[in-house]
């Protein structure tokens, strides 16, 4: 194992902040810590006995200590009993040397250790097999992410954690070349070799309002990942390209983006923002891949560019319940319409089977993990029970949402039900989220018992993962499936329901269509008085109209040579004068109605006229020409015939 640089932070309550641009600070007060073993000659600790309630932040300063190349990682213990039974050990995984401490101090403590990147195992260890209970233990990376968040289970006294450190592209001490001008070329994500480089923290000011950053970095293998999350700090607005994809806005508008396009929002300060692409979306590859940023202002620009960013490979089934929060939700439907409660959710999400989440309800009650900042992939989730797995949900809904709160539909689960042990559930999806919601839709909760009472939801833990399945089924219409699920489709704008398609081992059955129409919602013509006329054709016209599956009528009918087709186009060309005319036009489908009105008018036309009459004369030249041109013809051949008539009369005279 690389040598180590270790600051041991012990206090009784102490937020860590995700900011990655301060050190830890410095107490005159120091002591031996109370924890061992001795540590190497390279390796000591910086313990604080006296801190007070407050916060800590722990980041990219701390690399100024760290040999080149090594990456800053801060290990976060909360231990809230038995904390001299608990302890761990870190590992390169395959290596043989480890750092252990076999007895913990309570509360909360931080050490920070300087690392060769690699992947790694947090070994939690405790004398005994009670686990332990509500402690765990967290790893923060140097770009402020958590990248493991763990606690021993009951029923065993070592487990190991594996955890990425070797980022693909590393923040505070990756290169990067940066454009200031307020529009490079259309190409600029892969066209950039000529601009100027920095590293991080030593950009020049600009008064720029969009900056572009772009710089290459290698990945060797994708072999047991699932994700790339790239990550940049980022003050108001933000576009991120992966090999000239892209695949994440942040406080940015829909549609192109130009160099003078502001963003529609700002953080109070410089703030890392992350997004995870999936290795199934195609635009990560092994060897060289370019990260290219483009930075947009809101309502001021940022004088001192605060750019920095990173990438680093999800491993895969990785466990996803960190840099967010739980909430649990009620929604209860009555005579006064929908009503419903939100709070916090810490049970639930704890991955922890001592703590039990209950709830006096069933169905409405929606369980959501929300990131902070981060947009995930997740494709798998694991329900785990109490000793009471009949008050398991038995149907619910996997839902994920972003900042809109527009919730996409990602499974239908239906008739499930728990013997005891924890069951995991899979789903396609490639799309990154910033929160996943499981939905209680009905409960077929077991006979009530004096430790099991009736109509109680209770569940030990809800584990959302990011997994790489490929997908078994493919067609046009309908996104990918995993052998065994169903791939849903929303139905046509202005109706609900969904479309839906089993995959089998022979491909997806035949598509199920759930969809029912909306009440109709908007008809409207592109304006209300019509004048036509007479033996002139109508142009199309067609209305505006929001519904599905419908159909439009008209009454009194339309003047002769006009009409009207199932969805409202008027067409065809007037045969007849007509007076102003008020016709009330009627859209209706199987869910409702509604109706408009317009006026027709139907006109004499000297143009109209004048055509006719040109046609006609037009008619009358042909016709004129062609008994021309016949007479001619009869004439010639009139002549022909006499010509061989006298011609016969010469010869016979002759004989």
């Amino acid at each position: 194992m690389a040598s180590l640089r270790l600051v041991v932070v012990f206090c009784l309550a102490l937020s860590c902040a995700t900011s990655p641009y301060s050190s830890v600070g410095t107490d005159t007060s120091l002591g031996l810590p109370p924890h061992g073993p001795i540590l190497p000659l390279s390796v000591y600790h910086n313990p604080r006995h006296s801190a007070t309630q407050g916060d800590i932040e722990i980041g990219a300063k701390n690399t100024e200590d760290c040999k080149t190349g090594q990456t800053t990682v801060s290990l976060i213990l909360h231990i809230a009993e038995e904390a001299d039974k608990c302890g761990y050990s870190l590992r390169e995984k395959g290596g043989e040397e480890e750092h252990t401490v076999s007895s913990l101090p309570g509360g909360v403590s931080t050490t920070v250790f300087c690392l060769d990147p690699g992947v790694y195992e947090l070994i939690l260890t405790k004398t005994t097999a009670s686990g332990w209970g509500t402690s765990l233990a967290e790893m923060r990376l140097e770009d402020g992410t958590i990248a493991l968040r763990a606690s021993l289970p009951a029923g065993t006294t070592e487990k190991a954690f594996p955890v990425n450190l070797l980022f693909s592209l590393p923040p505070a001490i990756s290169q990067w070349h940066y454009s200031f001008t307020p529009q490079p070329s259309s190409r600029w994500m892969q066209q950039y070799a000529s601009w100027e480089q920095a590293f991080p923290h030593a950009f020049p000011p600009t008064i720029s309002l969009t900056q572009y950053f772009a710089t290459s970095f290698s990945i060797y293998t994708l072999t047991a990942y699932s994700a790339l999350r790239l990550g940049a700090v980022v003050y108001a607005g933000a576009v991120f390209y992966l090999n000239g994809v892209e695949v994440h806005r942040v406080h940015m508008p829909a549609g192109a983006v130009v160099g003078d396009t502001l963003a529609t929002n700002s953080f109070n300060q410089p703030t890392w923002c992350f997004v995870s692409v999936s290795l199934l979306h195609g635009a990560v590859r092994t060897g060289e891949n370019v990260l290219a940023v483009e930075l947009h202002a809101h309502n001021r620009y940022e004088m001192v560019v605060s750019f920095d960013a990173s990438a680093l490979l999800l491993l895969d089934d990785s466990l996803m319940l960190r840099n967010g929060i739980g909430i649990v939700s009620t929604s209860t439907t009555g005579t006064t319409g929908t009503t419903g409660t939100t709070w916090i959710a810490t049970p639930v999400f704890d991955d922890n089977p001592a703590t039990v989440f209950t709830a006096d309800t069933c169905a409405g009650v929606g369980l959501t993990w929300a990131f902070s900042n981060h947009f995930e992939v997740i494709t798998q989730y694991t329900l785990r029970p109490t000793a009471c797995p009949g008050n398991m949900p038995s149907a619910w809904v996997i839902e994920a949402a972003n900042a809109s709160q527009v919730w996409t539909l990602l499974q239908i689960k239906s008739d499930e039900h728990f013997a005891g042990a924890e069951r995991s559930f899979s789903f396609y999806n490639t799309q990154p989220f910033s929160h996943y919601r499981l939905r209680v839709t009905a409960c077929q909760f077991a006979v009530a018992s004096a430790s099991c009472p009736a109509d109680a939801l209770r569940l030990a833990d809800l584990l959302f993962f990011s997994r790489l399945h490929a997908p078994y089924c493919h067609m046009p219409e309908f996104p990918p499936a995993l052998l065994g699920e169903t791939a849903l489709l929303a139905c046509p704008a202005f109706s609900t329901g969904l479309r839906s398609a089993r995959c089998r081992a022979d491909g997806f059955a035949t598509a199920i269509n759930d969809c029912s129409p909306l009440p109709p919602r908007h008809f409207l013509y592109p304006q209300t008085d019509f004048v036509f006329h007479l033996n002139e054709p109508v142009e199309p016209i067609e209305p505006a109209v929001e519904a599905w599956y419908y159909f439009v009528t008209i009454t009194p009918a339309l003047p002769a040579g006009l009409a009207l087709s199932s969805t409202g186009v008027i067409s065809g060309t007037p045969l007849k004068t007509a007076e102003t005319t008020r016709f009330t036009l009627e859209l209706r489908n199987g869910a409702g109605l509604t109706q408009t009105q317009i006026t027709i008018t139907v006109k004499w036309s000297w143009r109209a006229v004048l055509v006719k009459l040109g046609r006609f004369a037009l008619a009358a030249v042909i016709v004129v020409v062609g008994v021309v041109i016949i007479r001619f013809l009869r004439s010639r051949s009139l002549q022909h015939r006499r010509t061989l008539e006298r011609r016969e009369e010469s010869v016979s005279c002759v004989c």
